[in-house]
């Protein structure tokens, strides 16, 4: 199953970062609060800084450990990520023109960066 996540990657990253935009756009557009201006500039900071810091972290913890152990790291990342992914996307939902916060782009960092690094243990599919 993870060799056709990592297949799909291409289709995960654009779903990904349109809904990411979407949200960004709409708490630009219609968003009120003290706070706005911080929250519009830490997302993408900080989406950015896991997407390079993850895959570097699965080089160093993938040294010792074994390809298995390493698969089981990456499933439970990415049903971490896709469930606070979905919990971001009910907050957003529920107080709709305030409901944007960082952790938008932590997680799209988080899923894509892991995606990429998962490419090394599936037997690198499709040469990306």
């Amino acid at each position: 199953m993870l060799d056709k996540l990592v297949k799909k990657r291409k289709t995960i990253c654009i779903v990904l970062i349109s809904l990411a935009l979407i949200m960004y756009l709409l708490f630009l557009i219609f968003g009120k609060g003290e706070r706005k201006t911080d929250f519009l500039i830490t997302s993408p900071i900080v989406g950015l800084l896991l997407y390079a810091v993850i895959p570097f972290m699965f080089k160093i913890v993938g040294i010792n450990a074994s390809a298995k152990a390493m698969k089981f790291f990456i499933w439970c990342t990415l049903t971490v990520g896709a469930l606070w992914l979905l919990l971001d996307l009910i907050a957003f939902i529920r107080s709709f023109p305030n409901g944007f916060n960082p952790s938008v782009g932590c997680t799209v960092g988080l899923l894509l960066a892991v995606l990429k690094a998962a490419r090394k243990y599936v037997g690198n599919p499709d040469k990306q």
